[in-house]
């Protein structure tokens, strides 16, 4: 087998193999940030917003999402990529936020988000939604 070859089997493997991926992504103003796209309207309707009085900044094993952190740490959202749900584990809550079937088109252009504390207590949940305004909050836990 030449190299080439060789090559265009290890890209194609590795192509094939599902991707997790957990993560921040860089705010890039003024479109690409959490105000931006949690307005109502505004650039992924595919969305879950949150305020926070927890640090979300290292999320645990075990998460996958794709998300915008304000730089000030207190709001976050997290958007639809290619996978069916997000997953962001924390120290003390898990953030779950589902995206419907596209071929629902009532429910295309929402993404259903749930906070529970991690031994499995609902703290709030609901529907989020291309004019949804509502901001889910992930307070510090009572110990």
């Amino acid at each position: 087998m030449n190299r080439l070859t060789y090559l265009l089997l290890i890209v194609t493997a590795a192509a094939a193999v599902p991707r997790a991926y957990a993560g921040w992504n860089p705010q890039q103003p003024p479109y690409y940030t959490v105000d931006s796209i949690c307005r109502p309207f505004g650039m992924n309707e595919r969305r879950a917003c949150f305020t926070t009085d927890v640090d979300v900044s290292q999320p645990k094993a075990g998460s996958h999402f794709n998300g915008f952190l304000s730089e000030d740490g207190k709001q976050f959202a997290i958007y639809a990529d290619t996978q069916p749900d997000s997953l962001l584990i924390l120290d003390d809550y898990t953030i779950k936020v589902t995206y419907p079937d596209d071929k629902d088109l009532e429910a295309r252009y929402c993404a259903q988000a749930g906070v529970a504390t991690n031994d499995g207590q609902l703290v709030d949940s609901t529907l989020f939604c291309i004019d949804s305004t509502y901001w889910l909050h992930i307070p510090k836990p009572v110990k």
